[in-house]
């Protein structure tokens, strides 16, 4: 591997979603040289849950206080929106199309597409999924309201295990608690089809995939760099900056600001796209008028 990052001009190598423990994730994290090893790796864990029988079943297994909240938030949809909401599920090639095209409605309006992560329709990306259409793969989700696009899940099944890969909702909707109303709407469509064993809810430790969470196992991010002098700055820098962001988290959560600054965050990108929604509507108009 070093005589290849050597070859190719490479820097580093960055590992993620390595299973711990296994040899190969053992293997990089006991490399002993200091000018090849990471010193900031993550520990993550990976949140899985096995497709109950139903939905009610899944309701079942949790406690009071969560059973009345998930059955409150899907009633609030539903008699907000009676008669005028739709969860479509996008499975054959000829459904990608609109799916791309309706989920990107979505991720403009949605806090990750803010941040410049998460769903983005590249050509490249619109055939990887047709592909996997053709091979039966392919499994989707939007939830539409009036018509209008406002929450979706792109996700892959395989070998009955089915992988969220972009989710994303309208932050318009913010109080309506999309995302749980789609994702109890999954649960559903995939345990009463039986099309699969086990939902993967990907990256991440949200507090929605705990709860939604059955099983769990350990993983890591590591990286393995190439020995040379020239690395040495870049490696510090790489290493501090992933330090001072674990140590922020930690005091956040210690004195129990952290849901409060996520919230907080929340609101200033809710803010931010509604602003842009009124600004587009302006702008709509005035054309009109002119």
């Amino acid at each position: 591997m070093l005589s290849n990052l050597k070859k190719y001009q490479t820097d580093y190598v960055f590992f993620s979603v390595l299973r711990k423990p296994k040899v190969f994730s053992s293997a990089l994290l006991n490399i002993k040289n200091p000018f090849v090893r990471d010193f900031a790796y993550n520990n993550e864990k990976h949140y899985l849950m096995q497709v109950p029988e139903s939905l009610e079943s899944f309701l079942s297994m949790k406690d009071k206080q969560s059973r009345s909240k998930y059955k409150r938030q899907m009633k609030k949809v539903e008699k907000e929106y009676k008669d005028r909401h739709e969860f479509k599920i996008f499975i054959n090639e000829e459904d990608v199309d609109q799916f791309y095209k309706d989920a990107e409605i979505v991720a403009q309006k949605s806090q990750l597409r803010s941040l410049n992560i998460g769903f983005k329709p590249t050509k490249s990306n619109l055939n990887k999924k047709k592909w996997l259409a053709r091979n039966g793969f392919f499994r989707s989700y939007i939830l539409y309201l009036d018509n209008i696009p406002v929450c979706f899940m792109e996700g892959m099944n395989y070998k009955r295990h089915y992988s969220g890969e972009n989710t994303g909702y309208n932050m318009e909707f913010d109080k309506l608690r999309l995302g749980t109303y789609l994702k109890l709407k999954m649960i559903e469509d995939i345990s009463q089809t039986k099309c699969s064993d086990f939902l993967d809810f990907g990256l991440g430790s949200d507090q929605w995939k705990q709860s939604l969470s059955t099983n769990q196992y350990e993983e890591i991010r590591v990286k393995t760099y190439l020995p040379k002098f020239s690395n040495i700055f870049f490696i510090m820098t790489i290493t501090v900056f992933e330090y001072l962001n674990r140590w922020t988290r930690v005091l956040l959560k210690k004195t129990m600001f952290y849901k409060s600054a996520r919230k907080f965050l929340r609101s200033l990108f809710a803010k931010k796209i509604l602003d842009k929604t009124e600004y587009n509507k302006v702008k709509i108009n005035s054309r009109k008028l002119t």
